[in-house]
């Protein structure tokens, strides 16, 4: 498709956009937004691959078939873009299409070998989907590697443990999350069967997407399996993202802001607090490379701009946090 849009025209639109985007506006005007920049981009540009990439998040839970549609139309002049592929790969695992699932993670993985949730989504899907434990460990393992402290991605390597006979190495695993998170109810299910020598058991519905994911930023974010179990459970997760959810995050910056938080409690200097909540979407913000002011993002959480800065350096200090960190981003 030849561009109708001059420059100027389509770096406007695609500001608006992520405005939008950020402040959670109305899905209907993003959408609006977002193929009126498809309409006037050549095909091949920057600009459309981000229009596509963006609407197919927006369509990826409910219109799987029309999220898969966008991500072809990145893919076919940006092959090497991981991000696109991932997603591909959510989009089939939701439709079912786990073959075709692994296949997108294969090539994610292959463009960027050390980002833990492509890994993690890889051997989730390989253990659970396609019954291969045994290839599925070395990635779930690098991701465990990548997030040690993260309760999603340990559960599923001690669950190919279990999977393999190695009960014992994934009961250690599990006990040692069980006391990071002691209220975890689905984890406490998981030490159970691998104590009971993880006997043959009918598998559930494999959870291999997030329920929701309408953001600007990269899928890689996303922990793979659902994360309502653990909300429920850690009320300072609750409470984390209530707070950010009223200041007009989106989901994926929620589950961003809450890999922050976990990070922060395993680095032993964390207190939940509307504070800390916007030391965190701050945070956000300057890893995005945001131009948001201290100021501005005190008065969303209503706090003071003063506590805000001590708790954010507090914050870069303990994680050391730098722009486009890749943990976070």
């Amino acid at each position: 498709m030849n561009a109708t849009g001059t420059e100027g025209e389509l770096m406007a639109l695609r500001h608006r956009a992520e405005q939008a985007i950020r402040a959670s506006r109305p899905r209907e005007l993003i959408v609006r937004l977002l193929e009126e920049i498809v309409a006037k981009a050549d095909a091949a540009s920057d600009a459309s691959r981000f229009a596509h990439r963006q609407l197919a998040e927006i369509h990826l839970e409910a219109s799987p078939w029309a999220a898969a549609l966008h991500l072809r139309s990145v893919l076919a002049s940006a092959p090497d873009d991981d991000t696109a592929h991932a997603l591909m790969g959510l989009c089939q695992a939701v439709q079912g299409n786990y073959r075709m699932a692994v296949a997108s993670f294969r090539r994610a993985v292959a463009l960027a070998p050390s980002n833990p949730w492509y890994n993690h989504n890889l051997g989730h899907l390989l253990d659970v989907a396609l019954d291969a434990p045994s290839e599925a460990l070395v990635y779930l393992r690098k991701a465990h590697s990548a997030q040690p402290g993260q309760e999603e991605v340990g559960a599923s390597l001690a669950h190919c443990f279990g999977r393999l006979g190695r009960c014992d190495d994934g009961a250690a695993l599990a006990r040692s999350l069980l006391q990071r998170h002691p209220h975890h109810e689905d984890l406490r299910s998981l030490l159970s069967w691998l104590e009971q020598g993880a006997p043959p058991r009918k598998r559930s519905k494999l959870r291999a997407a997030p329920s929701r994911s309408p953001s600007m930023h990269a899928i890689a974010s996303i922990p793979a399996v659902s994360k309502r179990a653990a909300t429920q459970a850690e009320p300072d997760v609750a409470e984390l993202t209530a707070q950010l959810r009223r200041a007009g995050a989106t989901d994926v910056e929620i589950a961003r802001g809450v890999q922050l938080w976990r990070d922060f409690v395993a680095a032993g200097r964390a207190r939940m607090c509307a504070v800390t909540a916007a030391a965190i979407d701050y945070a956000l913000t300057r890893i995005d490379g945001g131009t948001a002011r201290q100021r501005e993002v005190a008065d969303r959480h209503g706090v003071s701009s003063t506590e805000l800065a001590a708790r954010f350096r507090e914050l870069k200090g303990a994680l050391k946090i730098t722009a486009r960190d890749a943990r976070y981003s």
